[in-house]
């Protein structure tokens, strides 16, 4: 604002002056109060943080903080040092296998189902006939029949399966587009390791898409142009966990009342957040203005993390640590930051959104959902009563790893020492002949005195190996490590007499593998709780308050399929089995719904099932045909095929007996015409008696020729042959 006398300014101009100095003193206090608010969550997590950096120690195969400081106090530098990484194989075995079950490749682990409407179930039994509003009966225009009320239920129940079928449909496509599986495996991996996993959404994004439209020019011709389109997509994504600070008096996921999400932006990706809808242009200026850096957290724990994995140079030296805050908003502070509020209730909190660089406020905003539900799912491998963030593998096993490689290194020392004795010289009896006093083959020694002897100069005391000893601890340390973790270990090849005694048959290993996944049935049940239900809520509740496609909307409710089907795929698929055997059954026929039954069978043994099992229209089609009457019986209708074939063959034998008759009657005819004008010749018969005995015998042949091919005839009518 220019700078202007007070005397100048109007009545209206001195209040709006005055209104924007106190908004911009409440901004500050706003931000300055976020500020103190989230520099206690970083020092009440800083405990956690420390078991975070072990449990990655120990990962990546280094002895724990505590450990390694007694290693670099001992006296002895020579002893063993070296670290048994079964924690990485724990981890990664747990993660893979929790990943396999709930993210599987042939199905989704969500479903979403119209909410149960008991009036419409009790409705579907009704067959009382239904009526218009004029009190005519209904009837069916296809089939003529009347229509009940139990008819008119049960088509609105379809028409609800329908809309949720296709509130599925885009929700999966919408999930697909923002890889919320890969996001889901990245979120396991920090559960396992550190004990908790967090996704984020959904949030919007502005996804844009290229079109073709129909335009219409100057002179009204149409042409199609390229549109460029933007859609409002939905969209997860996973949160480190480093850097994410919940509510730390909460002891669940649902007690938190207030996140802070940090996030390192480069200038750069300062810069950007002008382009993104509600942010303040000032502040941001403001913001750059600034050395990055100067007021940072402690981030202390980056140092370590770089330092585990070889890292020595610093990082995030020109990056701007950002702050994103979800949680009750004072009304005043809201209206301070230009959000339109209630003005009846001045003691009312929001719930909403705030954005802050240090005491900067970048943005402020009312929570986009009516449910007034952060964004924020939290996922533990096991939970912990206390805390929100749970306990991982690592953390479970550290005391095994402990043992095993206090065993290991103990193993290796004894190894060390009891391999060779300890020799014992008297240096004033004997002394070598090069001057030097280690032990060499052929080394040539001198006895400095007469009296002496080689037994009173030299001496050797050998060391007792513990290997079995040491080994056994070693092997229940391991042991341990598998029922603390409820991860046990597969064998692997090797001789059979080695493996358990159920593993030595394929039932048997069917039931121990069986077995093993209930004991991940807790793990999936979180997971389903926790992660799946609340992500995919969310996004149901975001498609029906923002999507425009009124035909997926209704009122569903989320299906978590993790722990009921996916769990126990082996033993669902053994209980279909049996369930088709009694299908078979001519008493339980008649119940079974066969081709539900059938399909489900064929996903339980992950088949095709678009390969093997014919579709509603082909099994519509089968039907028809089936109505038009049965098919022919095969053996006649081979028969028929073999007499068809057999008459064909008579018919041409037949007409190449009359092709032979008839040629053969030519050439009978041309000799009797040579004959006849021989005879002539020779007895000078008059030209009418030779056309006379010329006829004659010509009828004659043409009777035996009719008789022969009538007989032909019916001997191929009859069957008999030629």
């Amino acid at each position: 604002m220019p700078d202007k006398n007070p005397a100048d300014l109007t009545e209206f101009e001195i209040d709006g002056q005055d209104l924007i100095i106190k908004n911009e003193e409440l901004q500050a206090q706003f931000g300055a109060e976020l500020l103190t608010q989230v520099s206690r969550q970083i020092s009440q997590k800083q405990e956690i943080e420390k078991r975070w950096l072990d449990d990655v120690r120990h990962f990546n195969g280094l002895p724990d903080s505590e450990t390694q400081t007694k290693i670099s106090a001992q006296q002895n530098k020579n002893a063993s040092t070296v670290f048994v990484n079964l924690t990485r194989s724990k981890t990664n075995n747990g993660e893979s296998k929790l990943g396999d079950l709930v993210l599987p490749t042939d199905d989704r682990n969500w479903g979403i189902q119209p909410t149960p409407v008991p009036e419409l179930s009790q409705e579907m039994k009704n067959s009382e006939k239904a009526q218009s509003r004029t009190g005519e009966e209904l009837v069916d225009e296809e089939t003529g029949e009347p229509i009940t009320k139990g008819d008119i239920a049960k088509s609105e129940w379809e028409r609800l399966n329908e809309r949720s079928d296709a509130m599925q449909r885009e929700m999966d496509d919408q999930l697909v587009e923002c890889s919320y599986n890969a996001g889901c495996r990245d979120v396991i991996h920090d559960a396992c390791l550190l004990g908790m996993g967090v996704m984020k959404g959904p949030m919007v994004i502005d996804q844009q898409r290229k079109g073709w439209i129909e335009v219409a020019d100057e002179s009204g011709n149409l042409e199609w142009q390229m549109n460029n389109v933007v859609d409002k997509r939905p969209f997860f994504e996973r949160v480190d966990p480093w850097n994410l600070f919940p509510d730390m008096s909460a002891t669940c996921a649902d007690d938190v009342e207030f996140w802070f999400e940090r996030h390192m932006m480069t200038p750069k990706a300062v810069r950007k957040l002008t382009r993104r809808p509600g942010f303040n242009e000032d502040a941001i200026k403001r913001v750059l203005q600034s050395r990055p850096g100067k007021h940072r957290s402690d981030m202390s724990y980056l140092n370590e993390l770089r330092e585990i994995n070889g890292v020595t140079q610093p990082g995030w030296d020109n990056r701007y640590e950002v702050w994103e805050y979800h949680g009750p908003i004072k009304k005043e502070y809201l209206t301070a930051c230009g959000c339109d509020v209630d003005d009846e209730n001045p003691l009312e909190e929001y719930e909403g959104v705030v954005w802050f660089q240090e005491h900067y406020v970048l943005k402020v905003a009312i929570s986009m959902f009516d449910t007034d539900e952060a964004p924020y799912s939290i996922y533990n491998w096991e939970r912990d009563e206390a805390t929100v963030f749970g306990y991982g593998i690592p953390f479970r096993m550290k005391n095994s790893q402990r043992v095993m490689n206090a065993s290991w290194r103990m193993i290796l020392d004894n190894a060390g020492l009891s391999t060779g004795p300890q020799i014992v010289i008297n240096r004033k009896k004997v002394e070598p002949a090069n001057g030097q006093w280690e032990l060499t083959p052929r080394k040539l020694w001198y006895l400095t005195k007469e009296t002496a002897t080689v037994g009173d100069a030299f001496g050797t005391f050998e060391i007792a190996s513990h290997q079995n000893e040491l080994s056994a601890i070693f092997q229940l340390a391991h042991q341990l490590a598998d029922e603390e973790t409820s991860l046990p270990s597969m064998p692997q090849g090797g001789d059979l007499t080695e493996q358990p005694a159920v593993m030595k048959t394929l039932g048997g290993t069917a039931l121990w593998m069986s077995a093993n996944n209930i004991m991940m049935r807790r793990a999936v049940k979180n997971f389903d709780d926790d992660l799946t239900v609340p992500c995919i809520r969310r996004l149901y509740h975001w498609n029906m308050q923002f999507n425009p496609k009124n035909h997926i909307k209704g009122d569903y409710e989320v299906d978590a399929r993790g722990s009921s089907v996916l769990l126990v795929k082996e033993i669902h698929a053994r209980s279909l089995e049996g369930m088709m055997a009694i299908a078979g059954s001519e008493l339980y026929a008649p119940y079974v719904k066969h081709e539900a039954l059938l399909r489900r069978y064929v996903q339980a043994n992950q088949i095709p099932e678009d390969e093997v099992v014919k579709t509603a229209d082909e099994i519509k089609a089968d039907q028809q045909r089936a109505a038009k009457g049965p098919p022919p019986d095969p053996s006649i209708e081979i028969a028929r095929m073999q007499e068809d074939t057999k008459r064909a063959v008579a018919e041409m034998s037949l007409q190449e007996k009359q092709i032979e008759a008839f040629t053969e009657e030519q050439k009978a005819a041309a000799m009797r015409e040579l004959e006849m004008t021989k005879l002539a010749v020779e007895t000078q018969l008059s030209q009418e008696e030779m056309y006379a005995r010329f006829g004659a015998e010509r009828e004659a042949r043409a009777w035996d020729q009719q008789k022969f091919f009538t007989e032909i005839g019916v001997k191929v009518n009859q069957g008999s042959g030629i």
